[in-house]
């Protein structure tokens, strides 16, 4: 099971107001979570070349996948102490 909330529910100065986030998902097998993880690479890595972002870091249940800049690039780091 997949359970959403608005997302300034847990972070009330969150950019995407009350958008509803994944909060919660059930343990997924090794298959699903390969599979998400790609989905979501490929989905990040399209709006990245359509300049709507610079990179992205997914996690899911311990596994990682990331797109894009790195997280160290000093433009990148800048974007997050100010955020």
């Amino acid at each position: 099971a997949i359970t959403r909330a608005p997302a300034n529910e847990h972070l009330p100065e969150s950019d995407l107001g009350d958008q509803l986030v994944v909060t919660q998902v059930a343990r997924l097998s090794d298959p699903d979570r390969a599979l998400a993880l790609t989905r979501g690479a490929r989905l990040a890595q399209a709006m990245t070349n359509a300049g709507q972002i610079v990179g992205a870091a997914l996690f899911l249940q311990g596994e990682t996948a990331q797109t894009g800049e790195t997280f160290t690039g000093s433009a990148v780091q800048m974007e997050i102490e100010h955020a």
